[in-house]
């Protein structure tokens, strides 16, 4: 295999800087756990209650949390998400669902349970 064809069979993968900037971010997180928990299309409005309750501790969350929350995702989040191939983000109808490339994520987001470290941190050791 010439160096040509190892790029053309890594070309519709995501780079690895990419996926740590997907990563980074605890909200971008939350919302392809949330999406994976709840395996099918869920609204923006759905997805900006959950994330505020997770990053509050209170159910219902404060409404200017809410909203913060919503206008984040709306703005930054979902449009980077949804640019990267990893949710299918119609802005029109407010809704949103995972995508197969998610996984290329995922697996970085997994936790090897025996130690409670995430697959990242155990392959890097």
């Amino acid at each position: 295999m010439t160096v040509q064809d190892q790029t053309s069979d890594r070309e519709g993968e995501l780079e690895p800087s990419q996926i740590h900037n997907v990563l980074r971010n605890d909200r971008r997180r939350h919302v392809i756990r949330h999406l994976r928990d709840e395996g099918g299309p869920i609204s923006v409005d759905t997805l900006a209650e959950h994330i505020a309750t997770v990053e509050t501790g209170e159910s219902p969350p404060p409404r200017d949390v809410r909203k913060s929350v919503y206008v984040s995702l709306h703005q930054t989040h979902l449009p980077k998400l949804d640019e990267l191939g990893i949710v299918d983000y119609d802005q029109r109808e407010q809704v949103l669902e995972l995508r197969d490339r998610a996984e290329e994520v995922e697996v970085y987001m997994e936790v090897v349970s025996e130690d409670n470290i995430s697959w990242a941190t155990y392959y890097l050791g």
